[in-house]
């Protein structure tokens, strides 16, 4: 999630985005100027913000996505639960959306 965040504030979506240290790893939260609350990514509970929705043309905060075997999974669901890596994340965001 936060690197389809990343990409948006590449194209010009006014993103705001915030660093925090945990004990274990970097935190990034983001939000839309408007956003009072950023959401917490890199974490097991990700999920997009409203204007990054918006500007993908999702319906959801946690994108369902085709997995290589053909089922329905969220992005955290695969990486959280099915292991995905960041490539193969891609590769369902491009099956699920991008395919004809």
């Amino acid at each position: 999630m936060g690197i389809a965040c990343e990409v948006a504030i590449a194209d010009g979506l006014g993103l705001s985005r915030k660093r925090e240290q945990s004990h274990y790893e970097t935190i990034v939260r983001y939000g839309d100027a408007e956003s009072r609350d950023l959401h917490v990514l890199a974490s097991s509970t990700s999920m997009l913000p409203d204007a990054v929705q918006d500007w993908y043309g999702f319906n959801e905060a946690d994108p369902v996505l085709y997995s290589e075997i053909g089922t329905l999974v969220t992005a955290t669901g695969l990486n959280d639960r099915r292991k995905y890596d960041f490539k193969r994340i891609a590769d369902a965001f491009e099956r699920t959306y991008l395919s004809e």
